[in-house]
Parts: C-alpha cells; structure tokens; sequence
C-alpha cells in the first residue's frame, strides 16, 4: 500500500486475467478500479478467453474499449497452420503416416500411446 501512489498513470497490463483467483477477485477488481478512477491508471485486461468481469459491480459504468476492432480478420491474417480431420474407413495410422511424411511439418493427434507408438513406426518406414 506504501508504494500503491507508484501506479499512478500507469498502464497495467492483466496477462491471462482469467486466471486471477476468485476470491480475491473483488477486491483486486476495487483496487483497480480505484486506480483508474482516482490516479489516472489505464488497466488492459488481455486473455483469449476474456470473462464477463464487466457485470461486476466493481466496474459498472467503466468505458470499455477493445484494443482490436476485428479479431476475425486479424486470427485469418495471422493463421499458420490448418486444421484436417480425417475419418473413413480408407484412413489408417499408415495412410496418414505416408501422408505426414511428405510434409516438413505435421502435427497428427491420435486417441492413444499404442496408436502413437505405430504412428511413430509407419512415420519412419515411410520417411526411409
């Protein structure tokens, strides 16, 4: 508390606010809020997953600004991998392990380590 006026003007930034513990959520929320209020502070709330912090009484009647306008367009312009899922019955741990070897980069999901394992094997004799 003897450092809290350090704050003042600040920005602080909340990394993975939806991590914060709930039940000090209320008064971290209170304390943030009077920073804002009454030093000049700028808190940014950053998560992928963002809560609903804003029904809290805490901060009704904040003004709440998203610092990107159209996340959409920004998650497509910055893709860098894509999604497959493959099902049938032609698809086997061999088919796909070919498939993977053609590629210099692959992340294939399977349900187990066994199928992991032979994932693995195929992955290698294909790659041979």
């Amino acid at each position: 508390m003897r450092r809290l006026h350090n704050l003042a003007g600040s920005v602080i930034v909340l990394e993975e606010v939806q991590a914060l513990p709930d039940r000090l959520l209320a008064p971290i929320l209170s304390g943030l809020r009077g920073l804002v209020d009454h030093f000049g502070a700028t808190v940014l709330l950053v998560s992928a997953t963002q809560p609903s912090l804003w029904e809290l009484s805490a901060w009704k009647g904040l003004e709440r600004k998203a610092v990107i306008d159209d996340p959409a367009a920004l998650f497509d312009a910055l893709r860098r991998v894509e999604y497959e899922w493959r099902t049938g019955q032609d698809v086997t741990l061999e088919s796909i392990a070919r498939e993977a070897a053609t590629h210099p980069q692959v992340l294939a999901v399977v349900g187990t380590t066994r199928d992991a394992a032979r994932f693995h094997r195929h992955l290698q004799a294909a790659s041979a």
